[in-house]
């Protein structure tokens, strides 16, 4: 992807510019200076057409549509599918909501003018991707770049499909370790998605967790969504922790609290892409 001309000039930048776009990345949480591995933030940023934009969007919707179906369908039908061992959770698969919520992040490599796929994930994403937190700092360093680019945010779509559901609370399921970026990402979350009001539950707390009819509450307090950032694969029910991950997984696919992230999606999560071979 060639280099937009309105950018190249800070392929020059100073040192005083630099200085500032560091302090800006730290404030708006793209860098941490707790981070033992030196910022790699890059100053020029990759510009995306809305052209390129659309083409990739229309070929992210045809990836997850095959991928969520090759997945279901295999498990529906009993067939061995590798990377996710937990044969238990198939019979869910007939009681699947009407429609799935969540985060795709899918890597494409730019080549030759054509779109490479390199990876793609599905659950325990971040709703905060740290390269739109650092174009948010490039414009709070160099504030004329916010006259020809729009900054565009994934927790800005989740947001707004969240107060679309009528969610009010949101409780983030957590891992008990986590980096300090994934503890920005959960300060990022409750100030983004205001009003909506966010809890953050570790998984020592998950005992929490009970049923309130069809929904959820976290001890006394009604929930109305989930956002899975934990239970997200194999090593999730094998540690200290499995006893409980595995009732709070039972508990939520028993509910009908609204997923952010449905758990039974990472049975389309397949690394090595083998959902694109033709069939």
């Amino acid at each position: 992807m060639a280099l937009d001309s309105r950018v190249a000039s800070l392929l020059d930048a100073d040192e005083a510019t630099r200085s500032r776009f560091l302090e800006a990345a730290i404030a708006r949480r793209a860098y941490d200076r707790r981070d033992p591995e030196p910022c790699d933030l890059s100053i020029v940023p990759r510009v995306v057409s809305r052209a390129d934009a659309a083409t990739i969007t229309d070929a992210a919707t045809r990836i997850v549509t095959a991928s969520l179906a090759w997945a279901l369908d295999a498990h529906a039908a009993g067939r061995a599918v590798s990377g996710y061992p937990l044969d238990w959770v198939r019979g869910a698969i007939a009681t699947l909501p009407e429609e799935l919520v969540g985060d795709v992040r899918l890597d494409f490599l730019v080549s030759g003018g054509r779109l490479r796929l390199l990876e793609a994930g599905w659950v325990n994403l971040s709703a905060f991707d740290y390269a739109p937190q650092a174009a948010l700092a490039l414009c709070d360093t160099v504030p004329h770049l916010t006259g020809h680019f729009d900054v565009e945010r994934p927790v800005a779509a989740m947001r707004r499909r969240l107060i679309e559901r009528g969610v009010r609370r949101l409780a983030i399921l957590v891992k008990e370790e986590h980096t300090v970026y994934a503890a920005n990402d959960f300060a990022l979350i409750g100030e983004a998605l205001a009003p909506i009001e966010t809890l953050v539950v570790a998984e020592p707390e998950f005992h929490l967790l009970a049923a309130a009819g069809r929904g959820l509450r976290v001890g006394d307090v009604a929930i109305d969504a989930v956002y899975l950032r934990s239970l997200d694969g194999p090593q999730a029910f094998a540690g200290r922790h499995a006893d409980g991950n595995r009732a709070a997984l039972e508990l939520l696919l028993a509910s009908d609290v609204l997923l952010h992230d449905h758990p039974l999606m990472l049975l389309a999560e397949d690394k090595d892409l083998g959902f694109l071979v033709a069939r």
